[in-house]
């Protein structure tokens, strides 16, 4: 689902649990999404704790 959504240029909200292993997780996702995917990671995911 997230290749197809890579691939479609669309919006993705994120809501990061606001606990330690929630901003954990949700940092190392972000990371690894703008290593793969920098142009989409930085213009199309919206997050929010």
């Amino acid at each position: 689902m997230l290749l197809r959504h890579i691939n479609e240029n669309s919006l993705v909200y994120m809501p990061i649990d606001s606990d330690c292993d929630g901003f954990t997780s949700a940092a190392l996702f972000i990371n690894y999404l703008n290593r793969l995917f920098p142009h989409f990671a930085q213009n199309n995911i919206i997050y929010k704790a």
